[in-house]
C-alpha cells in the first residue's frame, strides 16, 4: 500500500485509485476488530501467534504507510471517510497504547503489564511517530484540541529523549523507567522528523 499510495500521491493517476480504495477496504474489513477497538495483528491465529493482539504498529502503520499521505488528496466521498477513520485510529492509539503518566506509547496493549513502565520496554520512535500521525489526523479533521494535545506531548517526548551531554537521542525507556541510551538509526530518523 505504501508503494501504490506514494505513486498516487506523486502522479494523481486515476487508474490506481480503484486499487487503493479496494485495498483499504480489504484491510479494514479483514484487520479492524471492533472488539479490540484496533487493528488486530494477523488475520487468523497461526498456532504460535494470536490474531487478536493489540500491537501499536498494526494500527499506526495504516496511518503512516498511506492514510495520512492520501486522505488530503483523494476525492470525495472517500476523503471524508478516510479522515473519520484516521480519527478512529488516533482515538484507538490513545485509548489502548498511551500511558499518560509516562507520556509514552507502548508497543502492545493486551494486558495491564504491557503499559506498565516497571514491566514493559518502549521506544521514543514509535511514540513520536504516533503523536505525529495523531497531529496530522487532527489537523485534517479540524480538531484543534487534539492537535494541541499531540503537539504538547510530542514536545515532552523530544525533551525527554534528547541527551544534552552527548547531543544525541536516547532510543527509549526500559523496564524500571531507565533510559535506553543505545543509538538506533531508525529512532533517530523518527525523532529528527
Amino acid at each position: 500500500m505504501l508503494g501504490i499510495g506514494f505513486y498516487y500521491y506523486l502522479t494523481r493517476g486515476p487508474e490506481v485509485l480503484p486499487d487503493i480504495l479496494w485495498l483499504k477496504s480489504w484491510l479494514w474489513s479483514n484487520y479492524w476488530n471492533d472488539q479490540l477497538g484496533a487493528f488486530q495483528w494477523t488475520i487468523a491465529n497461526d498456532g504460535t501467534t494470536s490474531a487478536y493482539q493489540r500491537q501499536l504498529t498494526a494500527t499506526l502503520d495504516q496511518m503512516n504507510a498511506y492514510m495520512v499521505l492520501l486522505a488530503p488528496i483523494i476525492p470525495e466521498p472517500y476523503a471524508a471517510e478516510w479522515k473519520a477513520d484516521l480519527m478512529r485510529l488516533s482515538r484507538a492509539m490513545i485509548r489502548h497504547f498511551y500511558n499518560e503518566s509516562e507520556n509514552l506509547m507502548y508497543l502492545s496493549a493486551n494486558s495491564p503489564a504491557d503499559l506498565d513502565p516497571l514491566r514493559a520496554d518502549t521506544d521514543f520512535g514509535h511514540t513520536i511517530k504516533a503523536l505525529w500521525m495523531i497531529r496530522f489526523s487532527a489537523l485534517m479533521a479540524g480538531d484543534s484540541e487534539l492537535v494541541k494535545w499531540a503537539e504538547d506531548r510530542g514536545a515532552r517526548v523530544l525533551e525527554r529523549a534528547y541527551q544534552p551531554a552527548s547531543g544525541s537521542w536516547a532510543s527509549g525507556v526500559r523496564r524500571g523507567r531507565v533510559l535506553d541510551l543505545d543509538k538506533s538509526w531508525w529512532i533517530y530518523c523518527e525523532l529528527d522528523q
